[in-house]
């Protein structure tokens, strides 16, 4: 049938049940409504090996059930990427398009110095149309969607600490300026930009927004340091180390 969009599958109940020398893994697959009639590759990996299958899905929700003669070490839905499917966050790296093509975009300065935050305006506006400003009680809020936070190397890093729960040392001391998005466990992406200085973020102002298909971004002055994609983080679709109830 074809149908605009794609589904979104996701995986929930994973179980494992231990009779004598027999394991019965047992999940529940979901997808979003109208269901789509799909055929959902399973990969099992036991002690003795890999055991493949497909679950035929037809409705919103689906019990996939397998008989094992070895224990379960970990279920992977999906695991080759066969379907055309909506990925779910960690199946794919944040990078900075994915927060300056939304539809609305959060921006807080976290700096108060009058020339810091008229140049980071600038540079957010650079970089999208949809930019909403955070008022100053708001700026250290859990993001709740896309979100583009500049400040220093001191107030980025307390930002992502406090914040997001992430670790920057690895980006934080790079050049003069740096951009880097973050995925919050909800899935909402956060573009960090870095500059001690209003002329650091100044000079990211025209070369930035050419690195939207980028995870992060280091620079001294308008010069590209280092840049790349974050490497695929695990996802939600496998679940490891199976126990017996």
């Amino acid at each position: 049938m074809n149908r605009a969009g794609a589904p979104l599958i996701e995986v929930t109940d994973v179980r494992v049940e231990k009779a004598g020398a027999q394991y019965r893994l047992s999940f529940i697959l979901t997808q979003v409504d109208p269901a789509y009639e799909l055929n959902v590759p399973v990969e099992i990996e036991t002690a003795t090996g890999i055991e493949r299958d497909l679950v035929r899905v037809t409705g919103m929700t689906k019990k996939g059930e397998r008989a094992l003669s070895s224990k379960p070490l970990s279920l992977a839905i999906d695991p080759d990427f066969d379907l055309f499917r909506r990925l779910l966050p960690g199946e794919s790296p944040p990078i900075i398009r994915d927060v300056t093509l939304v539809a609305q975009v959060d921006v807080a300065v976290l700096e108060t110095d009058n020339d810091y935050q008229s140049v980071a305006r600038a540079l957010a506006a650079q970089l999208t149309r949809a930019a909403v400003p955070i008022k100053e009680k708001n700026k250290w809020a859990k993001p709740s969607r896309a979100r583009i936070v500049i400040g220093s190397k001191t107030a980025i890093a307390d930002f992502a600490s406090r914040v997001l729960g992430a670790d920057t040392s690895d980006l934080i001391e790079r050049g003069s300026a740096a951009a880097w998005v973050n995925r919050t466990a909800e899935g909402h992406s956060v573009l960090l930009i870095r500059g001690d200085r209003s002329d650091s973020i100044a000079a990211l102002i025209r070369p930035l927004r050419h690195y939207g298909n980028r995870s992060y971004v280091t620079s001294q002055g308008s010069r590209a340091l280092t840049r790349g994609v974050w490497e695929m983080t695990s996802s939600p679709l496998i679940i490891d180390q199976t126990k017996p109830r």
